[in-house]
């Protein structure tokens, strides 16, 4: 007989990670952080790994869980908990961000995800583009893009020295600095518009080189804790969120969205439809960038509307997600049906 002491459990391999926190607690699950050593070091990367899953191990046995929410990447973070699902009867719900499918760090790994996503209750994906592939493996997917945490509260913002011309037109980029960030290009659009200011989040001590090449337009803010983060949201005239992938919703994007910040963002198909109002979309180039930036200076007013508006839509249609997936979990947590995967019940 199954004996679970929680209703479920979020576990994730990162210091922290906004979005998966949103996630659980909008699924009225505890979220727990599993994480040794240098975070992003792949020196260390085969230290860690028996580290974190004894971990995650522990954590399962001394929780024992209905249902484990486990994310990747990293693809082998499911592991235990599927271990531990086929032991206890428990479920197991991958949150598959994009990066499982798309990212050329992990892509080699996708043969492990698909075995483990087809002994799972579900896989949450983004868009359905990534839910064919999931459903092509023979797993189940659920299409779900959860709203960040929400935000600390706003500060009482800080007076301008006595004397100070207006603050110009501010483009705030939360960055993360990786490879698929058009770094370069935002650089030369800053250059383009000297009389806009763009201000960088995030660890730049990943580029160095950024400091030197910078303009004096561009401030680069380092690492900020959260309520410092989203002040600085708060205070800009429009978020600058880029990516070179497709297939990928931006984190910043979408607390831009729940900020009601005007969006400028890169113009893939799945930002387009996702984001069909609100936001400027541009190519990502440093003349595409710019222009994208007069543009969302043209009509500020008019996209912070239509990205509140938007944000009332987006929750809506989560909602319906959150309750399929709290079925899911309920189903194995009252034990009124067996936490059977998609491949067990197909056998």
């Amino acid at each position: 007989m199954r004996q679970f002491r929680r209703r479920g459990l979020m576990v994730t391999w990162w210091p922290y990670h906004a979005y998966c926190a949103g996630l659980a607690r909008q699924l009225d699950v505890p979220a727990r952080w599993v994480h040794y050593l240098g975070f992003q070091r792949p020196l260390v990367a085969p230290l860690k790994l028996p580290l974190q899953l004894a971990r995650t191990a522990w954590l399962l046995g001394h929780e024992r869980p209905a249902v484990v929410i486990v994310q990747t990447p990293p693809a082998y973070a499911p592991v235990v908990p599927v271990l531990y699902a086929a032991l206890t009867g428990a479920g197991v719900i991958i949150d598959a961000h994009s990066q499982t499918f798309l990212s050329p760090r992990w892509r080699w790994a996708l043969p492990l995800v698909r075995r483990l996503a087809r002994r799972a209750l579900a896989v949450l994906v983004t868009n359905e583009h990534l839910a064919a592939t999931v459903r092509a493996w023979g797993a189940r997917p659920i299409v779900a893009v959860s709203p960040p945490p929400p935000p600390p509260a706003p500060e009482p913002p800080v007076a301008p020295p006595v004397g100070e011309a207006s603050a110009p037109f501010t483009v705030v980029f939360p960055c993360a600095f990786e490879p698929d960030e058009p770094l370069e290009a935002v650089l030369a659009a800053a250059r383009q518009l000297p009389d806009v200011r763009f201000v960088l989040t995030g660890d730049a001590g990943k580029r160095p080189d950024f400091q030197v090449a910078a303009p004096p337009n561009v401030e680069l803010t380092g690492y900020l804790p959260r309520a410092a983060f989203y002040q600085r949201l708060r205070a800009a005239n429009a978020l600058l969120v880029l990516t070179t992938l497709e297939h990928t919703i931006l984190q910043g994007a979408l607390e831009g969205m729940d900020l009601g910040q005007p969006l400028i963002v890169s113009d893939t198909a799945l930002l387009r439809a996702y984001f069909p109002c609100g936001a400027v979309h541009v190519p990502n180039t440093p003349q595409g960038i710019a222009a994208g930036v007069r543009a969302a200076q043209a009509r500020e007013s008019t996209l912070r509307t239509e990205i509140r508006a938007l944000r009332a839509e987006r929750h809506a249609e989560w909602e319906a997600a959150r309750a399929a997936i709290a079925a899911l979990i309920d189903r194995v947590w009252t034990g009124s049906a067996p936490a059977r995967s998609v491949e067990q019940a197909a056998s």
